[in-house]
């Protein structure tokens, strides 16, 4: 990627890079010429043990969901892997979210009534099951043109979660609608699955945040939600804010000035697409010919899950249609254009990723019986945690960096669960977090990414407590200057 943007799996880097939870997101261009996003994973976390085959599980749930008519989500189309990094390909654009329409002060009442009437019907969707004969169902007159749904989006009882909502997490279209992104990415680094009581604490968050920056009957208003959801729910919290809509002006929800907002950003990105080139190192950049005869893009991994029928194609690599998380496993791909028939063994002097083999498989199922078994026999003894280390990355960090806070824990080796808590010093909020572990298995990294942005110089500590099997509590610091 010589000249700053890059291509991966034909997905070429030209948006501008924003720092995310679990990496850094860029804008991208398809191969058919539409925008959309990557989402470069922070190596760091991406090479704990189990992550890429969990990512890959979450990756295949959105493609169901997706395929099954639920909207709301940033859909993915790939996963890919080059060398030690994985990146994620979607299928839209990734940017503004909102978090950047709040930093640029261009959040309207309206506009972030209507963020949050959407998420809780996308979140509500992705917790509930509906028939698929529901019927047709028009807005009310408070509610935003394209809350319009029918039943192609409300077919799949999903029963899934989010894990990770947030104001960074939260997409506005050109279009005027509002999607979601990275659905059950954290989850599927930390190893947990979210509660969909997690998602509504985190949306009472984001209405909260809304109300911050609201005009003060406003901000009541999405306070009131806010009570409203933790109380009882987003079902309570969303008709509540549709009840006073005629605390807004002209008494209506709309996301018209945050779509043009998202229109004109999407026209300057189109007129200046080297503007936004990624800012990263490009010592961390993966190293990918530029082009022509010596590409070889069969270095490249991507998703493919193992057909039972003709697939159909999405993007470069993922197949549509009923899917098993089980199924899904790294294959070597190739971008368009390979002249060369998939699986080559043309050698070379790069790191080339393997495909999962069959005598693989095997011996991790033979594994998994010798583990299990030795569970069974020796379950009896207790889980207890020895040691308990935690260190940053970085001691010292300048404006808008992200640190990654690693906890390091040694066990006894029995099976069992961790239940662990970190809280930063810049927030009142613990993120409370359950480690499975495994019989024979005696160490264990929990990892925090942690993003800090704005002028200040302050002194910032991550703590990590262990709260069960046993009490132990280790805390790193790191300063930050801008």
């Amino acid at each position: 990627m010589g000249d700053g943007h890059g291509d991966i799996a034909g997905y070429r880097l030209t948006g501008r890079t924003r720092i995310a939870e679990l990496g850094s997101w860029s804008g991208a261009i398809t191969p058919d010429g539409r925008r959309a996003g990557v989402l470069r994973f922070d190596p760091h976390v991406v090479g704990l043990p189990g992550v890429r085959e969990r990512l890959i599980a979450a990756v295949v749930t959105d493609r169901q969901l997706a395929a099954s008519g639920v909207a709301g989500l940033v859909p993915p189309a790939d996963l890919a892997a080059v060398g030690d990094e994985v990146w994620l390909l979607t299928d839209r654009p990734v940017s503004p979210v909102l978090s950047e329409l709040l930093t640029a002060g261009v959040v309207d009442a309206a506009g972030a009534a209507a963020v949050l009437v959407e998420t809780a019907r996308i979140l509500m969707t992705l917790h509930t099951a509906e028939s698929p004969q529901a019927p047709q169902t028009a807005p009310t007159p408070s509610e935003p043109p394209h809350a319009a749904r029918g039943a192609s989006d409300r077919a799949y009882g999903a029963g899934v979660t989010h894990g990770s909502l947030s104001a960074a997490t939260v997409v506005v279209a050109e279009d005027g609608s509002v999607h979601l992104l990275e659905r059950g990415l954290a989850d599927a680094v930390h190893g947990v699955v979210s509660a969909p009581g997690q998602d509504v604490a985190a949306w009472a968050r984001l209405a909260g945040e809304l109300a911050a920056s609201a005009p003060p009957h406003v901000a009541e208003m999405f306070e009131r939600a806010a009570a409203a959801a933790v109380r009882h729910g987003l079902a309570t919290a969303r008709a509540t804010l549709l009840g006073d809509h005629d605390r807004l002006p002209a008494g209506r929800i709309s996301l018209d000035r945050l779509a043009m907002e998202a229109r004109h950003r999407a026209a300057v990105e189109s007129r200046h697409p080297a503007a936004g080139r990624p800012t990263e190192n490009p010592g961390t950049r993966p190293t990918v010919p530029a082009s022509g005869a010596d590409r070889d893009e069969g270095e490249i991994v991507t998703v493919r899950r193992v057909p039972t029928a003709p697939p159909q194609r999405f993007g470069p690599g993922v197949a549509t249609g009923p899917t098993d998380a089980t199924t899904a496993a790294p294959t070597r791909g190739r971008g368009p254009g390979s002249g060369r028939r998939q699986g080559s063994g043309r050698g070379s002097g790069r790191n080339r990723a393997r495909p999962v083999s069959v005598v693989a498989l095997v011996v991790a199922v033979v594994v998994a019986g010798v583990v299990f078994a030795w569970a069974r026999s020796g379950g009896s003894v207790p889980l207890t945690v020895t040691t308990l280390e935690v260190r940053t990355s970085e001691t010292t960090v300048g404006c808008d960096s992200a640190v990654i806070v690693t906890g390091r824990v040694t066990t006894n080796g029995a099976p069992g669960e961790i239940v662990y808590e970190w809280s930063q010093s810049d927030r009142a909020t613990r993120t409370r977090r359950t480690q499975q572990v495994t019989a024979g298995t005696t160490e264990y990294t929990l990892p925090l990414r942690w993003s800090v942005a704005g002028k200040s110089t302050v002194k910032l500590t991550a703590t990590l407590t262990i709260v069960s099997p046993d009490r132990l509590e280790k805390r790193a610091d790191f300063t930050y200057q801008c």
